[in-house]
């Protein structure tokens, strides 16, 4: 079967009914970020999640009925056929949206995003990689703001975010470019204690 791409959908600022479906169950969130990560299929998502196969395609086929994933190519495997799927449904959701999922589904997307980051960023440390170019980037900030502060701080990262999405786009449909390199990046923006408190909320 042979391989075809379909642009990226972005949510924003309005989140549909199909997506809110797909983000209310935690493994589905966290299949959904996987498969826009990059294309998988179900048996590989099942062994790297630690869930059941039978329970991983029963979401992949939720997730394909609701329009968030799509079916790119089948892989001969052992005298059958691996069913290889992609994300296009890039999630990038606005205050009104995220209210109407979960505390739970908002927790389990939240840690699923910040262990892919780290995990990202600790297997570059260990290749070497994340050092051996000098023009990479790496900041960390923390100061005050007030709420139109907070706004234009979180449409700055929005920005940024979907500038890269769509460079990304730009060069995933160049496959003949003489030399490409893996480009990580993660944005992470947060209220955070005051200095010096460590005390766990009631």
């Amino acid at each position: 079967m042979g391989k075809h791409r379909k642009r990226v959908q972005e949510f924003r600022p309005e989140m549909t009914e199909q997506l809110e479906k797909a983000l209310n169950h935690p493994l589905r969130a966290t299949i959904l970020a996987r498969l826009n990560d990059s294309p998988a299929s179900a048996s590989q998502v099942a062994k790297e999640t630690g869930e059941s196969r039978n329970t991983v395609n029963y979401h992949f086929s939720v997730l394909e009925n609701l329009g968030c994933i799509e079916l790119v190519e089948e892989q001969a495997v052992r005298g059958t056929f691996a069913k290889i799927y992609r994300g296009i449904t890039k999630v990038l959701l606005d205050y009104e949206d995220w209210e109407k999922l979960s505390l739970r589904t908002r927790l389990g997307i939240s840690l699923k995003a910040f262990g892919q980051a780290f995990e990202f960023a600790q297997r570059a440390l260990a290749t070497g990689t994340f050092e051996k170019r000098l023009d990479r980037v790496i900041a960390n900030h923390r100061f005050r703001l007030h709420d139109e502060g907070w706004a234009r701080a979180v449409e700055i990262l929005r920005r940024a975010s979907s500038e890269l999405e769509e460079l990304n786009e730009e060069y995933a449909g160049n496959l003949d470019l003489p030399e490409t390199y893996w480009f990580s990046f993660a944005i992470l923006g947060y209220e955070s204690p005051p200095p010096g408190e460590t005390k766990t909320p009631p």
